[in-house]
């Protein structure tokens, strides 16, 4: 499966700089925010909500980008260019996808070369998470794979390599984590 993921936000990085990350799949809204207890920096795992109803999308970043949502503002598409949002990243991902038992792993590799292995497993509420994350942990350790520490992933690379000032702001916020390799 091949799909081109675009990140949105206003110049002063607003959202990302609060871990809330806008995109667009195949042209479909998302928006990515931190789940309770997410903390990228102390595990191997990241934990996110994913939001795809955008009346939901917009009742979220409004207030974060201190901008109202009126009656002509209910589609994403329009909101962009009021809340002068910009696409700050493009990525085409080449995917292979394999289901095992409740687990799906994913490996990625984008236009810009850089290469990922994901382990994913979804829950349905927050007091699921932690058997889901020992359940991952367990499963990473029998692949012989490093579970430790987090792996910076797609867009992270991509920032580090093309908005390296918007990186450095993450990392020293600690939205992200550093990552020594280029």
């Amino acid at each position: 499966m091949i799909f081109t993921d675009v990140y949105w936000d206003r110049h002063d990085c607003i959202l990302t700089l609060k871990d809330h990350w806008l995109r667009q799949r195949q042209g479909k809204w998302e928006l990515k925010c931190p789940s309770v207890g997410n903390d990228t920096n102390k595990t191997a795992c990241t934990l996110y909500t994913e939001h795809t109803v955008e009346e939901t999308i917009l009742q979220i970043v409004s207030p974060i980008l201190e901008t109202q949502t009126g009656i002509s503002m209910s589609c994403l598409a329009d909101f962009t260019a009021f809340a002068n949002l910009e696409q700050i990243c493009r990525i085409e991902t080449t995917r292979k996808e394999y289901i095992l038992g409740k687990f799906t792993i994913v490996l990625d590799k984008t236009d810009f070369g850089f290469q990922i292995g994901e382990i994913e497993i979804v829950v349905d509420s927050n007091e699921h998470v932690p058997e889901a994350l020992d359940k991952i942990s367990d499963l990473a350790n029998r692949l012989g794979l490093e579970s430790k520490t987090r792996i910076p992933g797609k867009v992270d690379a991509y920032l580090q390599r093309h908005r390296p000032d918007h990186y450095r702001k993450l990392i020293q916020l600690q939205v992200l984590s550093e990552n020594p390799k280029k």
